[in-house]
């Protein structure tokens, strides 16, 4: 295994264990290797938008974009709603909805490191 598509493997895997363990986001330390093969992972598997990066003097915060889910279901699920249900609605979308958006994330990150390692 080539040791550029190794360290992709190893960034999903860290995403993955975190999603899976609850975590909405993952801490690194900025400027080291691993933020550097984080970025490249995310760009590969298209998902810059979900996953959004917040960097601040030593560290960058990898996390979930909640904003897309909660504006997906603001207008695709909640907009015909009375004004004093949306909220509730709201709240309900996106908790329905963030177990299927963590789902999608880890298997395409999966697959982006298995082509990355051609498997």
């Amino acid at each position: 295994m080539e040791e550029s598509n190794k360290r992709l493997y190893e960034a999903a895997s860290r995403i993955t264990a975190a999603l899976a363990d609850g975590l909405r986001g993952v801490v690194l330390e900025r400027g080291h290797e691993s933020s550097l093969v984080m970025d490249e992972l995310l760009r590969k598997s298209g998902l810059t938008r979900v996953i959004k990066k917040w960097a601040h003097e030593n560290i960058v915060v990898y996390y979930i974009n909640v904003n897309m889910l909660r504006d997906y279901c603001l207008y695709r699920e909640c907009g015909g709603k009375p004004i004093h249900e949306k909220d509730v609605c709201l709240r309900e979308c996106i908790n329905s909805r963030y177990a299927e958006l963590v789902k999608a994330i880890k298997n395409t990150l999966k697959e982006t490191a298995s082509n990355a390692n051609g498997l």
